[in-house]
């Protein structure tokens, strides 16, 4: 048995990463993302395909996926972890079933498997997690990009060499045992969006996309939304000459592609091969009258920046970190907003703290109104019942310290004066009895685990010996030729 991940695609081959913008291409084939609440904390759920029959190329090598066995436990998949990436640990893959993996790396939980032409599911995605673990990821599921996913399973692998539908394969899975699913931004999963697979809806029969780079036009006559998210419309028209002039840029180790593109200019971005990374450019543009496009002046570095306005993680703002003038954009602010944030702040019953000033200050001021508790006619008031609560109360004080730890300073001093005091009579006592009592009958240990009252009475029973230490003895003085006699002799007198 063993962990098989099926993570990255790695290739250097222009043909097939031109096929990238064909797949980005297709991005706009959209799916309905849906907001939940589960544990108290705000979820997005969106469909995943998270394996399709076929050949897939993971860190095991071209393995084949059948229908067969993934259709024989398809409710195992329910609840595992949701990942960024794969888990792993000095460069070792490992279970995501671990409390510091799931807190470093999970994002949430799969739910509502099925097969159906592939296995697909519901990816649960914590809003809180995913925004501070990965917004990219997140961006990408808001905006409707591909994202690529990829399965960690425990198998058994039947290594065999053969052929499926024209793509070798060295062995065959069997016997899956779920483990987690991997999102992985900004990389290609084995069974990657071409494939099928990935954040997506996939529609039965859908072709794979040929791994080859294809024009707007050929794209647009086989029914495909092939413009990429843009502010403004009216733009297909003359995009096939931009992503042309974008496609000039290309080298040997790099190619180029299309982000979004506005009015009148571009952000593309530029990938290197082979692990090297990839940048956001702007680039502006113009357009003649014959509809020729060129573009003008020099590229600059850009970068995303993803703003939200409420608690559910609405999209509203995309854009670079820099405005035209080259200034740092700012939170605007509004004077009623600043009052009631800083009323949030100060509120005892709340969680906000001033580390949240500026978050707030960015949201709404019907969206402050809401964070406030409810108050007013038609409020029913929190019932507490004072006897459970002192009673739950007392049952977390375990010792005088504990106690002492909720005094005022002032009362906290008289109290451990009253503390020693009292320690200091049992310890008299106990070492009272064992001064008295006949040896070996009692023990400081059992002393010192009776109660109060007990140790007085066994004090009070112990007969202690007399003591005269001190006492003076009865002075009689004799007269000079006087016989001293003792008390109550007499001397005897004659006649």
């Amino acid at each position: 048995m063993r962990l098989c991940f099926l993570p990255i695609q790695k290739t250097s081959n222009m043909e097939t990463i031109k096929s990238t913008f064909q797949i980005y291409a297709i991005a706009t084939i959209g799916y309905t993302i849906r907001e939940e609440t589960f544990e108290g904390r705000a979820y997005i759920v969106v469909p995943v395909v998270m394996m399709k029959e076929g050949v897939h190329a993971g860190n095991k090598g071209p393995i084949l996926h059948t229908a067969e066995e993934l259709t024989k436990f398809v409710s195992a998949w329910d609840g595992i972890p949701v990942t960024i990436s794969h888990p792993t640990k000095n460069g070792i893959a490992v279970s995501a079933n671990d409390p510091q993996i799931l807190e470093s790396s999970a994002v949430g939980q799969i739910f509502n498997t099925r097969y159906d032409d592939g296995l697909k599911a519901e990816a649960w995605i914590d809003v809180e997690k995913i925004s501070n673990l990965s917004a990219e990821a997140l961006t990408s599921i808001q905006e409707g990009q591909p994202l690529d996913v990829s399965i960690g399973a425990f198998t058994e692998a039947l290594d065999t060499e053969g052929e499926w539908q024209g793509e070798t394969y060295e062995a065959i899975a069997s016997n899956y045992r779920p483990n987690h699913l991997a999102l992985l931004p900004g990389e290609t999963g084995a069974c990657s969006w071409n494939d099928g697979c990935g954040i997506r809806v996939y529609k039965k029969g859908e072709q794979r996309m040929k791994k080859q780079f294809q024009t707007f036009k050929e794209l647009s006559k086989q029914g495909l939304a092939v413009a990429p998210i843009t502010n403004e419309q009216g733009f297909r028209e003359i995009l096939e000459s931009l992503q042309l002039e974008v496609n000039k840029m290309d080298t040997d180790d790099s190619y180029h592609y299309i982000e979004e593109v506005f009015s009148d200019f571009i952000v593309y971005r530029k990938r290197i091969f082979d692990g090297g990374g990839e940048t956001l450019y702007r680039q502006e543009y113009s357009i003649d009258a014959n509809g020729n496009v060129a573009f003008s002046g020099l590229a600059s570095e850009v970068k995303k920046k993803v703003e939200y306005v409420t608690m559910k993680m609405v999209r509203t703002t995309i854009s670079n970190n820099k405005n035209e003038g080259g200034q740092k954009m700012s939170i605007e602010k509004t004077p009623c907003c600043e009052a009631k944030v800083d009323a949030l702040i100060a509120n005892k019953a709340l969680h906000w703290t001033a580390e949240d000033r500026e978050w707030l200050l960015s949201q709404k001021e019907n969206a402050i109104d809401k964070m406030f508790p409810k108050e007013g006619p038609g409020v029913e008031p929190i019932q507490v019942n004072a006897e459970e609560v002192i009673t739950t109360f007392k049952a977390t004080l375990k010792t005088p310290a504990d106690f002492l730890a909720l005094m005022p300073e002032e009362m906290k001093a008289e109290v451990e004066k009253g503390i020693e005091a009292y320690k200091a009579n049992r310890d008299a006592l106990v070492q009272g009895i064992m001064d008295n009592a006949e040896k070996d009958v009692w023990t400081k240990e059992a002393l010192e685990a009776l109660s109060d009252e007990v140790l007085e009475r066994v004090s009070k029973s112990i007969k202690k010996p007399a003591n005269y230490s001190g006492a003076a003895s009865p002075t009689v003085h004799a007269e000079e030729g006087e016989m001293l006699l003792p008390p109550g002799v007499g001397e005897k007198k004659e006649g």
